[in-house]
């Protein structure tokens, strides 16, 4: 209204009074209000955009989903159009101008109502990424509890083989890397059950199995210090073997380290199961109900591409996993569990397994650190 009353006492003062520069005086002032229009759209395109850039999306709680972005992008196209048609001289006028800066406001905030209050896992985005575990922080990683991590088969016939990747960045004098082991009473009432890869003395990597008989642990390992570099990491169990010492003992663990044989291991007796509830627990060490407690065998370090499998695989297998020559999936009838840790979760309190049987929870210190290169591991 202001503006219609300004150009109408402009017409009548110049017709009246014949002032010689009214005509100039009027296209100098439309001209101005033509570009205040347009760096006023621009700007709030500007704000838009950086809006739409500088915010997260995905599932999580505080994170935009995916879909929200169309709110702004089509805000921002329609200041694009009357941005172009006000600088062509088009439609400029008052009620096209503060309708442009409406909408947008508008979008602006219909965008920021889109704001996830809660994690949604279907708008999640997995990014590449590497977990790392500081349990003598209290990070830890529980699979929960289940019969078919520890229990292999009758008394005497157990098969079973675990394969993981795993990186320490400092020497540990005992850590527990995976496993059901649980060590309850004393030496001479004792009450050992499970098992566990282990980095034992700052120096060997090894693989520790309870028997039944409390003092007869057997444990094939090997020296490794390489820190700062994925290691692969197996253990074959097979009380069926044919293969004996010269004791008349059979040889019923093999240890691979990157997909070559380390140790062969005897047992006089044979593999005990678990007794208690005790869950399958990495960079931390489980009790009988399943929490874990503060002792020497925490530890921090990567871990990726955990598989539990429910017979002895062979070393032509070990060594195409160490490869990466096979996808394991939950196609594969052997594979108990497995868990590939290797892009960010939509829940880490609840992460499931390759057979979407069992989950795995987070706990305490721990970190997923982002990476931009090929997750796949580096054969030497």
């Amino acid at each position: 209204m202001k503006r219609i009353l300004k150009l109408w006492f402009t017409a009548v003062f110049c017709g009246l009074i014949l002032f010689p520069s009214c005509t100039e005086t009027e296209n100098t002032s439309d001209e101005d209000l033509k570009n205040t229009y347009i760096a006023d759209l621009q700007a709030k395109k500007t704000e838009l955009t950086d809006l739409m850039n500088s915010v997260e999306y995905g599932g999580a709680i505080g994170q935009y989903p995916e879909s929200s972005k169309t709110i702004l992008e089509d805000a921002i196209a329609a200041l694009d159009v009357m941005i172009n048609d006000f600088m062509a001289g088009n439609d400029i006028s008052d009620e096209n101008y503060y309708k442009a800066i409406s909408d947008a406001n508008l979008a602006k905030t219909e965008f920021s109502k889109t704001i996830n209050q809660k994690d949604d896992p279907s708008e999640f985005t997995p990014v590449p990424a590497e977990l790392l575990v500081n349990g003598q922080n209290g990070g830890c990683i529980d699979f929960g509890y289940s019969e078919e991590f520890f229990n292999f088969g009758e008394d005497g016939k157990a098969q079973f083989t675990v394969d993981l990747w795993v990186k320490l960045d400092a020497s540990q004098n005992f850590m527990n890397l995976l496993g059901t082991y649980r060590d309850e009473g004393t030496e001479i009432n004792g009450d050992r059950g499970g098992w566990f890869i282990n980095y034992f003395d700052g120096k060997k990597m090894r693989f520790s199995m309870a028997t039944t008989y409390y003092h007869g642990l057997v444990e094939p390992g090997t020296e490794w210090t390489d820190y700062g570099n994925w290691v692969h990491v197996a253990a074959v169990l097979d009380e069926n073997t044919s293969d004996v010492d010269d004791n008349g003992h059979k040889r019923v663990v093999t240890f691979y380290i990157n997909g070559e044989e380390k140790e062969k291991a005897s047992a006089e007796y044979n593999y005990q199961p678990n007794k208690y509830e005790t869950h399958l627990m990495a960079f931390c060490a489980p009790n009988r109900e399943g929490g874990n407690y503060n002792n020497s065998n925490f530890g921090n370090g990567y871990i990726k591409d955990v598989h539990l499998w429910s017979k002895p695989l062979s070393a032509d297998e070990i060594k195409a996993l160490y490869e990466g020559a096979v996808k394991v999936t939950a196609d594969n009838e052997d594979l108990i569990a497995g868990w590939e840790f290797t892009a960010t979760v939509a829940d880490n309190s609840s992460i499931p397994d390759i057979t979407g049987k069992f989950s795995a929870r987070l706990s305490g210190d721990y970190t997923w650190k982002t990476l931009e290169e090929d997750m796949t591991p580096q054969i030497e």
